[in-house]
């Protein structure tokens, strides 16, 4: 795990058959003898150079995602090699601030992809990094926005994201959870016939809500929602302070803004289809 030292504390499990597993401290993970060092590091494994052995790869503070090579075995660690930033097509991947990600096989093609928090412009993001096949030069296609990429509405918070793709359901496909800093989780279910069980392509989705008045000039913001079922519509402020939460129907919903000060927003909806949200802009 990451630590506020800017180093990677390493914690090796139990296989004792516990209940409650117990976890013994390692130390440090090390490069050359030294702590490896990052800022705001966040580590998860990924076998870069494709021998069979994972490697390591670190997002940082600073929005960019380092990779460590592991000249070790599965067993026997060494990151004795150093590290470089990741890069594709278009250069270094750099996404701002915050990186934190996830490998998995969000698209079901048998090529891990990279699931990545991050930070910028006053709002957090989920990028989809899309692995490409073995022997290509860049490992991961450049990054696109969740939930663009799915033909929904772009995924933004308030705050850094945090996000963990997994099959929640165990119905075959990859499933999002996404934690964001202020403290709240939000859950993504994966639609049929993605994730590591499919070989099929990404489905398009029809929006769930669509906003129509943007940016809000007359003090009422104005949606259209398509999702069947119970559905909350929630505000929130350019610090993710929730203003406000309210059931809605399928169809047309209005939003009062008239008491609240002039600035960026951030509408989100949950409903069955899962969660959206998208940035509005109250004028004066």
């Amino acid at each position: 795990m990451g630590t506020d030292s800017y180093k990677i504390a390493l914690y090796s499990g139990s296989d004792s058959g516990d209940s409650v597993p117990l976890l013994s401290s390692e130390g440090y993970l090390q490069s050359n003898g030294t702590p490896i060092s990052i800022t705001e590091p966040s580590p998860c494994t990924y076998d870069y150079d494709r021998d069979g052995i994972d490697d390591l790869l670190v997002g940082s503070g600073g929005g960019k995602i380092y990779v460590f090579i592991n000249t070790g075995t599965q067993g026997n660690y060494s990151y004795d090699n150093g590290y470089f930033p990741l890069e594709n097509e278009n250069g270094v991947v750099d996404l701002g601030f915050d990186a934190v990600p996830q490998a998995v096989d969000l698209n079901g093609d048998m090529q891990e992809d990279l699931v990545v928090g991050y930070f910028i412009s006053e709002e957090g993001h989920t990028a989809f990094l899309e692995g490409n096949q073995a022997g290509g030069m860049f490992n991961f296609a450049p990054p696109v926005d969740l939930c663009s990429y799915w033909g929904d509405s772009t995924i933004t918070f308030g705050s850094t994201m945090y996000p963990f793709a997994g099959d929640i359901n165990s119905d075959g496909s990859v499933d999002l959870v996404s934690g964001e800093y202020f403290g709240e989780m939000f859950l993504f279910m994966g639609e049929p016939g993605t994730g590591t069980c499919a070989d099929s392509s990404l489905p398009v989705q029809k929006p769930v809500f669509t906003v129509l008045s943007n940016p809000v000039t007359q003090n009422t913001l104005h949606i259209q929602v398509d999702a069947t079922g119970s559905s909350y519509l929630a505000l929130f402020d350019c610090s993710g302070r929730k203003i406000s939460e309210n059931p809605v129907d399928n169809g047309f919903v209005t939003v009062d803004m008239q008491d609240l000060p002039f600035g960026i927003y951030t509408v989100l909806l949950t409903s069955s289809r899962g969660v959206s949200s998208q940035r509005v802009t109250l004028l004066e």
